[in-house]
């Protein structure tokens, strides 16, 4: 059986040629001499970024607490605006969407504040009908 692949540098030089995404390439700082393919936990860091980033950190410095509400961007509406840039990808109106955290850590978050058991009902149990695989193996 061929896979329409081969194992040598030409043909790797071949595809990278024809990559559509190549132009991104030198929009991240790639250190050198390094192939990075780690691109889920901690890729790399992208040069349109750091103005942003930067712009906020100095924000941060100059306005602490009160960034949240009086920074060039409010800090506390940064959830809702992502989130209205992602809605077209889940088919969503911008409105409908807010980027946060998965909803496990939200109930964790959310127990950890608010839960104060007492008596001897004191805990929370959950099986695998609470979370049910969804159709991987």
């Amino acid at each position: 059986m061929t896979t329409g692949y081969e194992t040598d540098e030409a043909f790797a030089q071949k595809l990278d040629s024809e990559d559509p995404l190549a132009r991104f390439r030198d929009r991240f700082h790639i250190p050198k001499g390094t192939i990075y393919l780690d691109g889920n936990s901690l890729g790399l860091p992208c040069k349109d970024s750091e103005s942003p980033l930067h712009r906020v950190l100095d924000e941060w410095r100059v306005l602490g607490i009160r960034g949240w509400l009086e920074a060039k961007q409010p800090w506390f509406y940064f959830a809702e605006e992502l989130g209205a840039m992602c809605a077209d990808l889940v088919g969503a109106d911008p409105n409908e969407v807010v980027a946060t955290g998965t909803t496990t850590v939200n109930i964790h978050q959310l127990l950890n504040i608010f839960y104060r058991p007492s008596g001897k009902r004191r805990k929370i149990i959950a099986d695998e009908l609470d979370f049910p695989r969804t159709s991987m193996p």
